[in-house]
C-alpha cells in the first residue's frame, strides 16, 4: 500500500452528493459542492500535508483529483456525481487559506472566471473558518 493510499485509508469515501443550488458563477458553484461534500477538503487537506511531509514542496490539486478519482471508481457504488476539473483551482486557493501549513503549496494562476482574477472565498458560504484547517502537531 502507497503513501497516499494509507492516508486515504483513514477516510471512508461517500458517495458523492448534488449541490442543492447550480448558479453560473464558479465560485458559487464551487461553494454549492463544497457544503455538499464537505468531507473532500479533509481529504484533500490530509493528501497535501502527507506529500509535505514527505518532503514534497509543491503540490498539483489536479493529481490530487484524480487519485480521488480513481479511489472513488473502485471503492463506491452508485453516484452520479463526480469531480469535476473547474474544481481545482478553487479547492487549492480555498485549502492553502484554510490550512496554513499548505500557504504556497499549489502554484495559481490567474482565474479569468473571477472578477479580480483569483478566488476570494466566502468562508460563511463553506462553513470554514480561514486557518481553521490547521493541524495540531
Amino acid at each position: 500500500m502507497g503513501y497516499i493510499d494509507r492516508i486515504l485509508s483513514r477516510h471512508r469515501l461517500k458517495p458523492l452528493k448534488k449541490p442543492e443550488q447550480t448558479s453560473t458563477s464558479m465560485a458559487l458553484s464551487f461553494e454549492a459542492w463544497h457544503r455538499a461534500n464537505p468531507h473532500l477538503m479533509t481529504i484533500f487537506r490530509d493528501i497535501s500535508l502527507a506529500l509535505k511531509a514527505q518532503g514534497f514542496e509543491r503540490g498539483g490539486m489536479k493529481m490530487l483529483f484524480e487519485k480521488l478519482r480513481w479511489e472513488y471508481y473502485v471503492q463506491t457504488t452508485g453516484g452520479e456525481y463526480k469531480l469535476g476539473n473547474s474544481l481545482t483551482a478553487y479547492y487549492a486557493r480555498a485549502l492553502m487559506l484554510w490550512c496554513p501549513e499548505l500557504d504556497g503549496f499549489f502554484a495559481l494562476r490567474h482565474q479569468s472566471a473571477e472578477p479580480n482574477g483569483s478566488y476570494s472565498p466566502n468562508w460563511q458560504a463553506l462553513g470554514l473558518e480561514p486557518g481553521g484547517g490547521s493541524v495540531d502537531p
